[in-house]
């Protein structure tokens, strides 16, 4: 089998890959969700990193499905919001996803059935419940940080934000 070696992706994509310092994704939520869907078919793209520019809005939708990763699918899904950033970045699955301070998901993948409208941030956590049901609220701030520190520094880990 040949690789074809213009594909970053041909090879398999490592968590060594991610690896590299990256500033924090910010925003805030700007509608709020209620909604489970039990087969949603989503499918999520192979690629692992989206470039996400400051002003755009996404939806972000929450999976518990350990099976839902890059080039994969997600069917059990529940609606979390759509989110604008107001800090645009490097977002790449694995990174850690907060809402209010608080951990609540890792990002698993990015599904762009509605695109070029919005892509569906798709995050992998516990607790299959809808953002309303959540308690979030419009306004509340959401960031996305990465889970590897900068190694030229002495920390190791990336904080919380």
């Amino acid at each position: 089998m040949t690789i074809d070696r213009r594909d970053p992706y041909a090879g398999g994509y490592g968590e060594d890959r991610a690896n590299y310092p990256r500033s924090p994704s910010q925003g805030i939520f700007v509608a709020v969700l209620h909604r489970i869907v039990p087969d949603r078919g989503l499918r999520l793209i192979r690629e692992h990193a989206r470039c996400i520019r400051g002003g755009e809005i996404h939806e972000l939708i929450l999976t518990e499905e350990e099976t839902a990763i890059p080039g994969a699918e997600a069917d059990l899904i529940a609606y979390l919001g759509f989110i604008e950033f107001t800090k645009g970045g490097v977002v790449v699955a694995g990174d850690r996803f907060f809402v209010n301070n608080t951990e609540i998901a890792r990002v698993a993948g990015y599904d762009e059935t509605h695109m070029p409208n919005h892509m569906n941030i798709v995050v992998r956590g516990k607790g299959l419940v809808p953002g309303f049901d959540r308690g979030i609220m419009l306004g509340d701030r959401f960031t996305i940080v990465s889970p590897y520190g900068d190694r030229r520094f002495t920390a190791t880990t990336s904080a919380a934000p």
